[in-house]
């Protein structure tokens, strides 16, 4: 049993090791060129492995999930409801956010070309229900701490 338990290799091991095989991580070859001026988003897209695209695409899924939870809650019963339901988020954005914070400076300025808009999207709605849910005590005492646990990337 034991045996068995040691060769199990997580998810987010295996995405780590996919992307440093890549030399996405810790210095990026592939996407050193890519500035606004050189690339449109469709070039910048394709310079990005798919393992990384697979990761920044996982997140947006997930935030946008948070996000239509947090957008149905009108009272604090609802977010006492909520809870259950967000709390698995606040593991898988940490795993996607520390996978992507490892990226090279160069691999970062990729996946903000290729994915931009639709992180700031993402990040300013996460941030506007966040808000929201911080001004009425009853659904900031019942998420206020759940909330301050999602991991989001920049």
């Amino acid at each position: 049993m034991q045996a068995s338990r040691d060769r199990a290799v997580p998810a987010r091991f295996i995405l780590v090791s996919a992307a440093l095989a890549a030399g996405f991580i810790g210095g990026c070859q592939q996407a050193a060129s890519v500035t606004p001026s050189a690339a449109s988003v469709s070039q910048a897209i394709d310079m990005v492995p798919e393992t990384i695209k697979s990761t920044v695409t996982g997140y947006l899924n997930s935030m946008t999930d948070v996000n239509k939870v947090l957008a149905n809650v009108k009272s604090t019963e609802q977010a006492l409801s909520a809870v259950p339901v967000l709390t698995p988020y606040v593991s898988k954005t940490a795993d996607y956010t520390a996978i992507l914070n490892k990226l090279s400076p160069e691999a970062k300025s990729a996946v903000t070309k290729s994915f931009g808009d639709k992180l700031a999207a993402t990040n300013t709605e996460f941030a506007k229900q966040s808000q929201r849910i911080a001004a009425d005590p009853g659904k900031s005492n019942a998420l206020g701490g759940l909330l301050g646990k999602l991991s989001v990337f920049k």
